[in-house]
């Protein structure tokens, strides 16, 4: 059972079903999945009959079909390359920077309910519904046509898959080739690390030469490194 009764409730923002089908390409079989995507907690929390509805489970199962759809995409399409190489072009698609792009080009800030003020939502919030409508596509089409809407209408058409394939996006392995050859010591320390219901949170310090330049903050310590390296890299305009 939906958690409200009507299949499109009157909290939601102005157009949102016109806006939602040109994103989507499609009329959504099953509406509440759509509703609960765009759902931030700080919005649901905040009233008491969407208490907890948010989009946070949807946003697991995202990550995960997302990871599945380009690994599979890659795994076929480059048959010569190995786990490494794979994986590291895999990071062009499913990193936090990507993903927060893609979903402001998609324009999703326009659907999204949150306390925020309009115009100043996070960009990580923004990265995050990217994942929790794709597992609302999971839910209502399926895995192959969900591939299809994934690399289709929503990356090749909003970032272009050629390059993406071609940008290099292993920030790690850029700044500590930047610091052995400039003779600077790079070091990565934990600051925190949580254990929620749907996933861990990590969150790492990068010290450049003892100092603190940058955080970042992942799913996993191998993320949150990955974007911290990002942070300090945009710094040191790498």
């Amino acid at each position: 059972m939906p958690f409200w009764k009507k299949k499109w409730p009157d909290f939601l923002p102005k157009d949102f079903q016109k806006k939602l089908r040109k994103i989507l390409g499609y009329k959504p079989k099953y509406p509440q999945l759509y509703t609960r995507a765009f759902l931030h907690s700080s919005f649901a929390n905040n009233a008491p009959e969407l208490y907890k509805n948010h989009n946070e489970r949807l946003e697991f199962l995202g990550d995960l079909i997302l990871d599945a759809i380009v690994g599979i995409y890659l795994f076929e399409q480059f048959p010569h390359l190995n786990e490494g190489e794979l994986t590291r072009l895999k990071m062009n698609f499913v990193n936090r920077n990507t993903l927060n792009k893609l979903a402001k080009r998609m324009e999703l800030q326009n659907l999204i309910m949150s306390s925020f003020v309009p115009g100043e939502i996070p960009d990580d919030v923004l990265g995050n519904c990217m994942e929790a409508l794709i597992g609302a596509v999971f839910l209502d089409k399926g895995f192959e046509k969900t591939q299809k809407i994934v690399l289709k209408r929503f990356f090749d058409r909003h970032l272009n898959i050629l390059h993406l394939l071609n940008t290099d996006e292993d920030y790690k392995s850029k700044i500590l080739l930047w610091a052995q050859k400039n003779k600077k010591k790079i070091h990565f320390q934990l600051l925190q690390s949580s254990k929620g219901r749907q996933h861990e949170l990590w969150t790492v310090e990068l010290l450049l030469d003892g100092q603190a330049l940058a955080t970042g903050s992942g799913r996993s310590r191998k993320q949150a490194e990955q974007e911290a390296s990002r942070r300090a890299c945009d710094q040191l305009h790498l």
